[in-house]
């Protein structure tokens, strides 16, 4: 009986106001001058995204303030939950010296003098355990040579939060953010010391996690590739600070991080970055520190049934599918051709939508609404490969196969788009470039494409194509200035769509 009046309870209600309440009334807990255990943050940061940050301090202060004035920052959640994380910490200790060190002081001062307990953003638990980690690894660089006031306020703060992750450990939010929350805990328990009890609980939450988070295949359910290295590396952040402290890593942690490597091998394109996707492409360098410190090793795979990716490869020529939208991303060497748009930006996401055009390299109905994707199925001869991918959609009623075909030397990547759905239905087959790759319109409707190596691809498809300006945002930062191109298609009267269309690589003279 108590399990089938359990599923009549009512679920908790996010009260904000209450969370204040019942945080007032809490003991601000004990903490030490220094870290008992000191972490280091090993992932590699950017000096000039550094760079970009100091000159541009004032707008990082705003995005810190719980109540920001401008609007559009108050709505902007990623932006605010990228500043009050801190991971941008590791930029300025990679750009180094005394600017970017009273840079990194003058925003932890900030956050802690106007932080609210109640803030959404700020006190999410994926967003606390990522400040915690970052505030704990890049402590040698911004707080180890400041006064004892500053010390002292890191530390109690610190204490505050982790005493407040702890209360709330089984609240964060799931896929990576779980990974981000429980390494988090692990680094400021071992920084404040007694760490014991606490890294008990994360083991043991961190069991559930990877049992209800990760895939057989190794794929964090319905991650993008950035993804799923963000909570690889959290993964591997949570190892160490067990370390620090002496104490073997979780039992589970091990096997988890060899799995979750496989499929990041599994989706790089030439040049060391990942397939862009709903993500972005990621740094190499981060990238090869993740696959070595989780101790994968084996070949990648081609096939990711549960994360819903696949691959193909052909001389130095790379196809990468995602089967939930039908997209696909195309490389050749170091150079890439054809991506999605992303979604790393300062900039809301809003900004850059265009109507009926899919962010992904996919078909998309204006105001469609996809149902289902179904695994993509695989068939290999001499060397060549081909993908099909197939999709439902409800809104408007109809059925999408794509197949593509890539030749044995990689020079001739082919696609069929076909489907049936609504007379007379008119949509877009769109073709992101990526923003190093350059194109021109030809008279008879194809495109010319150049990559960045100057190696020349025609597009050509069984209609007139057409290119259009967009910017990409698979690179953290503003977004960069790119190209698509369209391939406008319609429903015959009997409700059928075949549209065919190729890039192949031009032959040097």
């Amino acid at each position: 009986m108590p399990g089938s009046l359990a599923r009549f309870k009512p679920p908790r209600q996010h009260m904000p106001w209450l969370d204040a309440l019942i945080e007032a009334f809490q003991s601000t807990p004990d903490a030490p001058s220094e870290p008992v255990a000191r972490l280091k943050d090993p992932w590699p940061g950017d000096a000039g995204r550094a760079e970009v940050l100091i000159q541009q301090e004032a707008e990082l202060m705003a995005a810190l303030d719980p109540d920001p004035h401008d609007p559009e920052l108050a709505r902007d959640h990623v932006r605010r939950g990228r500043a009050q994380s801190f991971t941008w910490l590791r930029d300025l200790r990679s750009a180094g010296g005394d600017a970017a060190r009273r840079a990194a002081r003058r925003g932890v001062t900030t956050w802690i003098e106007t932080n609210r307990r109640s803030d959404p953003i700020g006190w999410r638990p994926d967003i606390v355990g990522q400040r915690l980690s970052a505030w704990m690894g890049a402590y040698e660089f911004y707080a180890a040579s400041a006064g004892p006031a500053f010390r002292a306020e890191v530390m109690e703060q610190t204490a505050v939060q982790v005493a407040w992750l702890r209360r709330r450990i089984d609240l964060a939010p799931p896929g990576p953010g779980r990974f981000a929350a429980l390494a988090g805990l692990a680094a400021g328990a071992a920084a404040i010391g007694g760490s014991e009890a606490i890294l008990t609980e994360v083991d043991r939450a961190l069991v559930r996690a990877i049992r209800k988070e990760l895939a057989p295949d190794g794929g964090l359910i319905g991650a993008a590739p950035l993804t799923q290295l963000d909570a690889l590396m959290r993964l591997l952040d949570l190892r160490a600070a067990f370390a620090a402290v002496g104490r073997p890593p979780p039992e589970a942690s091990s096997d988890a991080a060899s799995a979750m490597a496989a499929p990041l091998a599994a989706l790089r394109f030439g040049d060391g970055g990942l397939g862009v996707f709903s993500g972005g492409e990621g740094d190499p360098w981060t990238i090869d520190l993740a696959l070595a410190a989780s101790g994968w090793r084996g070949r990648a795979p081609l096939d990711l049934p549960q994360a819903g990716f696949a691959r193909a490869v052909a001389g130095r020529s790379t196809l990468l599918t995602c089967a939930g939208p039908g997209a696909f991303e195309f490389g050749h060497g170091g150079d890439r051709l054809v991506t999605s748009t992303g979604a790393n930006s300062d900039a809301p996401p809003a900004r850059f939508e265009a109507p009926g055009i899919s962010h992904f390299s996919a078909p998309c109905f204006a105001g469609g609404r996809m149902a289902a994707g179904a695994a993509v199925e695989r068939d290999a001869d001499g060397g060549a490969t081909l993908l099909t991918l197939a999709n439902t959609w409800s809104r408007p009623q109809a059925e999408w196969r794509r197949r593509l075909y890539l030749a044995a030397d990689g020079h001739d990547l082919r696609g069929e788009d076909c489907a049936v759905g609504p007379a007379g239905q008119a949509m877009v087959v769109a073709f992101h470039l990526h923003p190093s790759a350059d194109a021109i319109q030809l008279d008879d409707g194809g495109v010319l494409v150049r990559a960045h190596s100057g190696q020349g691809w025609r597009f050509r498809a069984d209609r007139p194509a057409r290119l259009a300006a967009e910017p990409y945002r698979g690179r953290p930062g503003a977004a960069a200035a790119a190209l698509r191109i369209e391939a406008p298609a319609a429903f015959d009267g009997e409700g059928k769509l075949l549209l065919r269309w190729a890039f192949r690589m031009e032959r040097a003279i």
